[in-house]
């Protein structure tokens, strides 16, 4: 039985059609990834179907009694309070479901107020209602975050929310759950948690994700956009992608032997307009004419850019002494003096909110350091690719924005976007 039908859904912005007549079903249990490349409409397929957003076509339909989570990308942004308090506001779906609890039971002789009173009893033993804080201490010790439980949410980093995020969506118990990126600054053990979480529990959940080896793991079907609407196959990402490329394959070759055999029966049709076989080539012209054209796959669209490294006088892009960084006079990191040298590629690897956001601006220029010094080449020109993006959040257009941060004239502007694409 679906818990969750969509059919025939369609998104528009402007005159612009995302994507058009999408039909799918959840059963309980399912697990299903949902992929596609940056802009085609992922997020916005799953605001719909978490009822978040109304579609511009079709229907989302949800079982009686379904509670839908979803996990968005940008999280918390503006969230008051601390880890715990905010954890802790998942029991205020417990204290509703135990208020229906106390009015099914003045009526359960009628056999619906008896089905519904165990719908809602399963509900709140699994989310924890009889011993909530055990519950609690569970998945924020499973997702790391037990030692910030004291924090301020706005001092968290982007990882330290996503986990918090999760933290919450879980302790609601929901019986659905959509999730958008959720490996997206997740430290690995935070991962290895999510991963086992889902794998292990009874959930039917649509993820949609651009980490192959996490939806290898954790997902049985895959949702696939393509040519603005989804397609739907057997297996985790990798089987996914095997199926998908036999059956561009194949319709490639049958699409070749086609075009063939049209331009030999055109070749013989306009041979044979005027001479004695004009009868026979009129035949195959209507025959021609009814044909019902294969079409070759179009290629997709690959970026076209490379980065060219800076001119340097020497072999070190940036030096430092020994450091310590963090933010007024809190230390978050110490660490030995550094040495980046010219062409080199270096990780920073650790647990969410261990730092590396605040060495690496550090490194860049964008913080002072507490003590020490970081010096960078007088040639050297450092970049900063920032997690929140937040110089993209005002008003411009895409042309305009790019055309302010480069400086570019307009044809520059356009031929960049276009390698982008």
């Amino acid at each position: 039985m679906s818990v969750l039908s969509v059919q025939a859904v369609a998104r528009r912005y402007a005159d612009r059609l995302v994507f058009g007549d999408v039909s799918f079903r959840l059963a309980h249990g399912d697990r299903a990834g949902l992929v596609g490349p940056n802009g085609c409409g992922k997020t916005s397929l799953l605001r719909i179907a978490a009822g978040t957003d109304e579609p511009d076509a079709g229907t989302v339909a949800v079982a009686r009694g379904t509670r839908i989570g979803f996990l968005q990308q940008e999280l918390l942004v503006h969230t008051e309070g601390t880890v715990g308090e905010h954890a802790r506001g998942a029991a205020t779906h417990l204290r509703e479901l135990e208020e229906e609890l106390r009015s099914l039971e003045t009526r359960l002789e009628d056999p619906e107020a008896l089905e519904r009173y165990a719908d809602v009893q399963h509900h709140f033993e699994h989310a924890g209602g009889y011993d909530f804080d055990a519950a609690l201490g569970r998945v924020l010790g499973g997702l790391g975050l037990t030692p910030l439980i004291d924090r301020e949410v706005r001092t968290l980093s982007g990882g330290e929310r996503t986990r918090l995020g999760l933290a919450r969506l879980l302790l609601d118990d929901p019986d659905i759950l959509l999730l958008d990126e959720p490996t997206n600054h997740l430290d690995l053990a935070a991962l290895e948690w999510l991963e086992k979480f889902l794998v292990e529990q009874d959930l039917t959940v649509l993820v949609s994700s651009h980490d192959r080896w996490f939806l290898d793991r954790v997902t049985s079907r895959t949702l696939s956009f393509e040519h603005g609407t989804v397609v739907e196959y057997r297996g985790g990402y990798s089987r996914y992608a095997r199926q998908r490329a036999e059956n561009e394959e194949v319709q490639r070759k049958v699409a070749d032997r086609q075009a063939q055999e049209v331009a030999r029966q055109q070749a013989f049709i306009d041979k044979h307009r005027a001479d004695q076989l004009s009868k026979q080539s009129r035949g195959r012209a209507k025959q021609l004419a009814r044909l019902e054209r294969v079409e070759a796959l179009e290629a997709a669209a690959e970026h076209a850019w490379s980065l060219e490294a800076a001119h340097l006088a020497g072999d070190v892009a940036i030096e430092t002494t020994p450091l310590a960084v963090g933010h007024g006079e809190r230390v978050v990191v110490r660490s030995p003096g550094l040495r980046v040298g010219r062409g080199a590629r270096i990780a920073v690897a650790g647990p969410n909110g261990a730092g590396k956001t605040t060495l690496v601006r550090t490194l860049v220029g964008e913080l002072p350091p507490l003590e020490g010094y970081v010096s960078s080449a007088p040639t050297a020109r450092v970049a900063f690719l920032a997690q929140a993006q937040a110089e993209l959040m005002g008003g411009e257009s895409v042309l305009d924005s790019l055309r302010s941060a480069g400086r570019l004239d307009e044809q520059e502007a356009r031929g960049l976007l276009a390698r982008f694409l």
